[in-house]
């Protein structure tokens, strides 16, 4: 996957959810797309993502991945 780094860094990180997110308040049908994150309930932990892409607003209709 194209987004996939090891070199996150926090400030990269922020700004790739804030980008998502105005993509999706646009209808903007680009990368990156909305991203859903996977959290342990009890240890905040991470533990994996999925996300919605390839948005058809005129449908509606949207692809999800993980």
């Amino acid at each position: 996957m194209p987004w996939e780094t090891a070199q996150y860094s926090i400030s990269n990180t922020e700004a790739f959810i804030k980008q998502s997110v105005v993509h999706w308040i646009e209808k903007n049908n680009e990368e990156p797309y909305l991203p859903l994150l996977i959290f342990d309930r009890e240890s905040n932990r991470f533990i994996g993502s999925t996300g919605y892409h390839h948005f058809d607003w005129d449908v509606p209709c949207i692809e999800t991945g993980y």
